[in-house]
């Protein structure tokens, strides 16, 4: 239902249009969705980012299992299993990320040395940087090579909720940026008038999709840092965690796939 309330959505499942990764300023390819086929998934998994997207499917739909299973029986095998699942692919895909930090650092060297600082891009992305560091130090903890003094998941949930945070606001700023565009073209005389309101149309509904993944992931990590908790009296549970991870993991494999098949 979240996905299908997106303005749009058909649109970019049918659509012979495509953007790259600018929110407010893609140009349209002409190329169509890679079809499922085998060949299309083993390279897909065979993307770093497409095999962390698949795992993070495979991590928050076990948890919405468990959470299922487990509700009605506390002693389902079955939810014993998919409880399981969920804790081992959420160590897993801790390994793949080890020495992340360092790609925002390059980042972050590059806004300021070209002088491009976008000020919430250069939040987001130290928010990020701390996270990985943080999130590095969880992993190296659970393989018990090391025994931190302090707590560590608390910061790696602190850099993931700042990262994603500003990360949402920047696409909530590409989103209005689009608005205007669209405001802009109809009032235009241009004679390709209607191509390019499709064209602004189909960037906003991927900008949507990336607004619904942010709200997902920052569900998630605000619980981390006990929002819910300060809030509401309590966290929320693995029903609704779950499901905002997995709706975020899908948005992701999904833009995932567009970019290891270059549609």
């Amino acid at each position: 239902r979240i996905l299908h309330s997106i303005d749009g959505l058909d649109e970019i499942l049918h659509s012979q249009l495509t953007v790259n990764s600018d929110d407010s300023s893609s140009d349209m390819s002409g190329k169509q969705l890679a079809p499922p086929t085998m060949a299309n998934v083993v390279r897909f998994l065979s993307d770093m980012t497409g095999r962390d997207k698949a795992s993070k499917v495979l991590q928050y739909g076990s948890r919405v299992m468990m959470y299922r299973l487990l509700t009605a029986d506390p002693k389902s095998e079955l939810g014993l299993r998919f409880k399981g699942l969920y804790s081992t692919t959420g160590t897993s895909r801790k390994l793949w990320r080890l020495g992340k930090t360092m790609n925002e650092l390059v980042t972050l060297q590059k806004m300021l040395e070209t002088g491009d600082v976008d000020a919430v891009k250069f939040i987001a992305r130290a928010g990020f940087a701390y996270y990985w560091l943080f999130d590095n130090l969880v992993f190296l903890t659970k393989a018990k090579f090391i025994a931190p003094t302090f707590p560590i998941g608390e910061h790696a949930a602190r850099g993931w909720f700042i990262g994603v945070l500003f990360t949402l606001i920047g696409h909530l700023k590409a989103l209005n940026k689009l608005n205007a565009e669209e405001r802009s073209l109809k009032q235009s005389a241009a004679t390709n008038k209607r191509q390019l309101l499709k064209s602004v149309r189909l960037r906003r509904s991927y900008v949507h999709l990336k607004i619904v993944a942010s709200l997902g992931d920052l569900t998630v990590s605000g619980n981390g840092v006990k929002l819910p908790h300060k809030f509401l009296g309590r966290g929320f549970n693995d029903g609704v965690l779950g499901l905002a991870g997995l709706t975020s993991g899908l948005i992701g494999a999904f833009f995932a796939w567009k970019s290891v098949h270059n549609c």
